[in-house]
């Protein structure tokens, strides 16, 4: 109700695309929010599940198709001309927080009328073109940031009714079902599985963790009589940032680096499409435009700008070891020890983090689903188990850091694995485990199956650090090739290749991903000076088919690693009309035929054509054209 009829059109067609609605594996960064490692493909909403778990939505604000003016970020300063936040209802959310009388109805009716940001969500054009980056609607992103708003609300209250409203939504009075209720049963579709995982859900996660995390992040503190209570002001500005946070994926408020400026690397004149880039962006230099920004403390703003402008930190790519310690901490350790990372800081960005995923499926009133019914239990407790580990980083090593982090996971693992290896392949077979986010044993009695070649690849690759001077200590690569040497290779949706195409074939997903390592190698050759340096290469492309089907394209087609600059590459796959023209020197072909024959060369043999520290060679060049039915 509410929708008029091409806008319900066009969010049941985005609901029934999206990967978090369908039920399909999703595969990618967790990080976004629209994506996470595998969730359950069996927690299935239909599109009217969907909507009727919606909240009203804002009247739309119209964005005229017009040039662009001089001004950086001329939408968005049309757009907030005139718009005040109403201080007195935003103060009120925040303080009331903890107040048993004060119901989710009350919260976001405060939140509604206090924030003139959360109308940013709800654009429309006069030609009905798309506004939103990540292929949603409007109104998703409005039911998202809505629901992250909602999981903050929950969490804070998780000693009143937070934890049944997180877990078992919300009724028609807005308060939380009861557990095992017929309402709550009528409410899932007369879904018994799904009541009973919302149960179990309520059971086994570690609410006292949440809870520690909110008392790290200063929102929760204790009174001198050792109440625990809230800080309002902090509470505050955590609702601001989720008010604020994904903004600029509605494309039309996307900024244009100013004149004489440059900003991470977009020039003068560009537009950021980067959508958090683009709000560090606005945040620095025309913070005036989002006035429950503006009217913060300035404690609380360099907070938000800290998890905004300066973390740079994937938390995706620690709990699925998607990459090397370089990529993934090295920033962070610079902000950490630079002075400009306070603990409570780091904190409260986990929060962030934790509320944007838990509201990530435009449907608030059912709960937080995301982790309810879709995400792996075991995944979230590793998320909640990283953050203390992460914590570290200011006074450990990026590598050390990490390795803790592996080997606690592998200690934690059910079943349980043994005493955690030692040697050569040992990092290899710890990412692995976190990668594939499944049968862990089967993928370990298959990587010890790869030929020698492959294990040597996997093992070296994966071992290497991208930090000049550091090794793993449990595999410190002395006397290989990648020791000392970079750079290291952060291979994006790696992951996400052994949750789809490893789970139904593991052997055939290692060895996809052990040629991707080959051949990304001889674009980006090993050398000491590049031992702190990290590249990444991209299979988006790849992320999502068996390996059947990545190791036999169609008739004709090759799939190509091609170096798009000195940090970036990506697969993309090419036709035969298309081979003369490739400048091989960016482009190397990924090979898997006969690689069962691999194995009777000598090692020897085998790390050469592994192109480990080798550029490509005229006989790997040649060898390419075997797949256009000439050559070997």
């Amino acid at each position: 109700e509410g929708y008029e009829p091409k806008v319900r059109s066009a969010i049941r067609s985005s609901i029934e695309k999206a990967p978090s609605i369908s039920g399909d594996p999703m595969q990618g960064d967790p990080m976004s929010g629209d994506d996470a490692a595998s969730c359950d493909a069996n927690s299935v909403l239909s599109v009217d599940d969907v909507f009727t778990n919606r909240v009203e939505r804002p009247k739309l604000l119209k964005v005229e198709s017009t040039p662009r003016d001089d001004h950086d970020a001329s939408v968005l300063k049309k757009l907030m001309k005139g718009k005040k936040t109403d201080w007195k209802r935003a103060k009120n959310a925040a303080a009331k927080i903890l107040d048993p009388e004060y119901n989710c109805k009350a919260f976001f009716e405060d939140i509604t009328a206090a924030f003139p940001e959360l109308r940013l969500y709800c654009l429309e054009t006069e030609g009905g073109e798309d506004l939103v980056s990540s292929g949603r609607t409007a109104d998703d992103e409005y039911q998202r940031t809505i629901g992250a708003l909602f999981a903050t609300f929950w969490i804070m209250r998780l000693d009143l009714d937070g934890k049944e409203s997180f877990c078992f939504g919300l009724d028609d009075k807005w308060g939380p079902f009861e557990r095992d209720s017929a309402a709550l049963l009528e409410s899932c579709r007369g879904d018994s599985e799904d009541v009973s995982k919302r149960g179990a859900f309520f059971d086994a996660i570690d609410w006292k963790s949440i809870q520690q995390l909110l008392l790290d992040a200063g929102l929760l503190k204790f009174d001198v009589a050792g109440h625990r209570v809230h800080d309002q002001e902090r509470t505050l500005a955590m609702l601001v940032m989720m008010v604020t946070h994904d903004i600029m994926k509605l494309t039309p408020l996307l900024p244009k680096v100013g004149r004489g400026k440059s900003f991470n690397g977009y020039k003068a004149g560009e537009v950021i499409g980067d959508h958090d880039m683009a709000l560090s962006y606005v945040l620095t230099y025309h913070s005036e435009l989002l006035p429950s920004f503006t009217g913060l403390p300035k404690a609380q703003q360099e907070s938000i700008r800290f998890c905004h402008c300066k973390m740079d930190y994937n938390m995706g790519w620690l709990v699925q070891a998607e990459a090397p310690p370089g990529a993934l901490f090295t920033n962070f350790k610079k902000v950490a020890i630079s002075g400009q990372a306070k603990e409570t800081d780091i904190a409260f960005y986990f929060v962030h983090w934790f509320v944007d995923l838990a509201g990530a499926e435009p449907c608030p009133i059912s709960g937080c689903i995301k982790f309810v019914l879709k995400f792996p239990q075991r995944v979230l407790t590793q998320f909640l188990d990283s953050f203390s580990i992460v914590q570290a980083i200011s006074i450990k090593a990026e590598t050390d850091v990490l390795e803790d982090y592996f080997r606690e996971c592998w200690y934690r693992h059910d079943p349980e694995l043994g005493p955690a290896p030692q040697g050569s392949g040992t990092i290899a077979r710890m990412r692995l485990m976190l990668m594939a986010q499944g049968d862990t044993l089967e993928i370990l009695k298959q990587f010890q199956s790869l030929s020698v070649d492959e294990q040597a690849i996997l093992s070296q690759e994966m071992a290497c650090t991208g930090c000049k001077g550091q090794q793993f200590s449990t595999d410190d690569l002395k006397g290989q090739p990648t020791y000392g040497k970079g750079p290291a290779i952060l291979v994006y949706y790696g992951p996400a290749l052994m949750q789809k195409a490893g789970k139904k074939d593991p052997k055939s997903a290692l060895r996809v991903l052990a040629e991707v390592y080959r051949r990304t190698r001889e674009l980006w050759p090993l050398t000491e000076d590049a031992a702190d340096q990290s590249i990444t290469v991209r299979i988006d492309a790849l992320k999502e088919l068996e390996s059947s089907l990545i190791q036999r394209p169609d008739g004709g087609q090759v799939w190509v690693i091609s170096k798009m600059s000195s940090k970036d590459s990506m697969v993309k796959l090419v036709a035969a009309s298309e081979y003369k023209d490739i400048d091989w020197k960016n482009n190397v072909v990924l090979q898997f035929q006969n690689q069962d024959t691999k194995s009777s060369k000598s090692k020897s043999q085998r790390l050469k054509l592994g192109g480990l520290g080798i550029g490509s060679g005229i006989g790997t060049r040649v060898r390419r054209f075997g797949f256009l039915g000439g050559g070997d």
